[in-house]
């Protein structure tokens, strides 16, 4: 799996627990080498939730915003209450296909 960021191509790769660097870890970015490793077998909610984590440390890295873990943290769990609600489905939908319509 693969994911943009910034004109930039991130390879997402599963790995097991002990690949991480904290038991508690469930990912990890490597902004250098465009690699952003999850841990195997998360619920897909998870795993979603965990790519967005590590999406917002690329920015932060990227853009020298230099975002604390607890900002990225709330940032995250933000982003993913938007996403997961089921009343913002269609318009997040619509708004995305007349994004890529627009010349």
């Amino acid at each position: 799996m693969k994911i943009k960021i910034l004109g930039i191509n991130f390879k997402i790769k599963k790995v097991c627990r002990g690949v991480l660097d904290k038991g508690a870890t469930i990912g990890r970015m490597n902004s250098g080498s465009g690699e952003i490793f999850l841990r195997d077998n998360l619920p897909a909610d998870i795993e979603l939730s965990t790519v967005i984590h590590e999406t917002i440390h690329i920015l932060s890295v990227n853009l020298g915003l230099d975002l604390s873990e607890e900002q990225t943290t709330a940032l995250e769990a933000g982003i993913m209450s938007v996403i997961m609600c089921k009343e913002n489905a269609k318009i997040l939908t619509e708004l995305y296909y007349h994004a890529r319509s627009v010349k």
